[in-house]
């Protein structure tokens, strides 16, 4: 059973964060952030599909959560899904910010009372562990 790591705030919509299993960098809940960029509920469900079935299938989760199952994705997820929405003619520049300070956040919940040289040394092995770098 997971707890969010952090709940930031997305076009006033939450957006919950995740601990990655890997040591990566906190994964989100990709419906969370689906239900931010107030999509049709058609489009909700072709981007839903495309992640569950798609190329990417492996790189989502399911965790489970006090409040019931939840479809998490890395970080790559979340900037592509939000490059699809500027592609697609929508302003996405409120919800990427909105979804880095989050990550943000999340990040630091997971550093703690960390000195600064180890948070940049723990952000950088967040960062490459995501990346595939230091398997």
């Amino acid at each position: 059973m997971q707890t969010p790591l952090y709940t930031g705030h997305v076009n006033g919509r939450p957006l919950r964060y995740f601990r990655a299993d890997d040591g990566g960098l906190p994964r989100h809940a990709f419906l969370d952030l689906l239900d931010a960029a107030a999509l049709p509920e058609d489009a909700k469900l072709m981007f839903l599909r495309m992640v569950r079935n798609g190329q990417w299938k492996d790189d989502t989760q399911v965790v489970p959560t006090p409040t019931g199952p939840v479809v998490t994705a890395p970080h790559f997820m979340a900037q592509g899904f939000i490059g699809v929405l500027g592609e697609l003619g929508m302003n996405n520049d409120l919800i990427d910010r909105a979804y880095t300070e989050g990550l943000t956040s999340a990040c630091d919940a997971l550093m703690g009372d960390l000195p600064p040289q180890a948070r940049f040394e723990a952000i950088i092995s967040m960062g490459r562990k995501h990346l595939g770098v230091d398997q």
